[in-house]
């Protein structure tokens, strides 16, 4: 952990980093629409509304999101995270943790109402891609070029690019028996 002390207010901006290493490369699209759904779904112990609720009283902002890391001229190796962006009042630091704890470790995927949240915002995220890859079609070009000599490259196509498109395809194309495995 670094600590920078500087004059904030009291207000602390924190990065948790969770070490992706180990995780096979076919999950990952499906923590990039994991990182779109924390926070947006029930848990074992509070409702949508009530965990909603708690998250404005204690974040500033709370944001899930993932990212790869490789050293400048390695192409055959990075480092994928799983990123947890946060601010908050140092004095609900402990409280702060204890909810990203609750959300990450108990998000409920067994009832309904995830199941719909899930799909809707599965089906969001579909369009959107439809619509970034039509407006940017050289960026997504490029990035799945490169997914094919740059380590880092194919591991950001799984979480942003062409390859999280496809699985986001596929996983629509049988969302029963998709949301059975992502669950």
């Amino acid at each position: 952990v670094v600590l920078h002390k500087i004059a904030d207010d009291g207000v602390i901006h924190l990065k948790l980093y969770f070490s992706l290493t180990g995780t096979a490369i076919e999950d990952y699209s499906a923590l990039s629409l994991l990182s779109n759904l924390l926070g947006e779904l029930p848990t074992e112990e509070k409702s949508v509304a009530v965990l909603r609720k708690k998250m404005k009283s204690i974040f500033g902002f709370l944001d899930f999101n993932l990212s790869s890391y490789g050293r400048p001229g390695d192409r055959e190796n990075c480092h994928p995270y799983f990123v947890i962006t946060l601010g908050v009042l140092e004095e609900k630091l402990d409280v702060a943790i204890e909810l990203i704890d609750e959300i990450i470790n108990k998000t409920d995927y067994d009832n309904v109402e995830s199941k719909t949240h899930v799909e809707d915002v599965l089906v969001q995220c579909f369009y959107y891609m439809q619509d970034c890859i039509a407006a940017q079609g050289n960026r997504f070009a490029r990035m799945r070029a490169e997914s094919h000599v740059s380590a880092a490259a194919y591991v950001e196509d799984a979480f942003d690019g062409i390859a999280f498109y496809d699985w986001m395809k596929a996983f629509l194309d049988d969302f029963d028996a998709g949301y059975e495995k992502f669950r």
